[in-house]
Parts: structure tokens; C-alpha cells; sequence
């Protein structure tokens, strides 16, 4: 689930680039520009909020689906939150195969 969230993580998420600006294998692990810009920023190239892993999984928590009725023999109905739009957002997008 994490290598799916890296676009919105502050996870580098343009491995090849920063694999290619590493000099050596053996030499400290580089991070892409993609990676730097969305730190220094705070936002993806999409102009959506960067998160950890851990506060996207508490933003994401607070989202319930609810049974709602209307007195005590009225048919049930569910009712959904409103998404906020970075978590809408990312719901939302095609999924990747692999």
C-alpha cells in the first residue's frame, strides 16, 4: 500500500532518477528532484498536501460509512462523508497493475 501512496508521501517516489544521480552503489543514497521539491514545498507537482504515512492513515480513519434510518421501521439508506479534496483525490485515481 505504501509504494502505491509514494506520490503523495514524502517517500521519494522517482526511484530511477535518484538511482541515476547516485554516483556509485555503494555511496549515501541521493534524493530525486521530485523528492526535494515536494519536501521544500510541501506539496506534490499536483498542488496536493504531502503527507506521512502515518497522518494519511489518520486523515483517512476519520472517513466512516453510516447507517442511517428514519425512525424505527423506515427503510435504511447510507451515508457517505465528504471526502476533503487531496483524500478524494487520490481515492479516486486509476490504480496501477502490478
Amino acid at each position: 500500500m505504501r509504494q502505491a501512496l509514494k506520490p503523495i508521501l514524502f517517500d521519494d517516489h522517482d526511484k530511477p532518477a535518484a538511482d541515476a544521480a547516485r554516483g556509485s552503489i555503494v555511496a549515501k543514497a541521493v534524493r530525486s528532484e521530485a523528492a526535494k521539491r515536494k519536501v521544500n514545498a510541501r506539496r506534490t507537482d499536483d498542488d496536493l498536501p504531502v503527507h506521512s504515512f502515518q497522518s494519511l492513515i489518520a486523515d483517512l480513519a476519520t472517513f466512516t460509512r453510516n447507517t442511517m434510518a428514519m425512525g424505527d421501521s423506515s427503510p435504511t439508506f447510507m451515508l457517505y462523508p465528504k471526502l476533503h479534496a487531496h483524500s478524494g483525490a487520490r481515492l479516486s485515481a486509476p490504480r496501477r497493475a502490478g
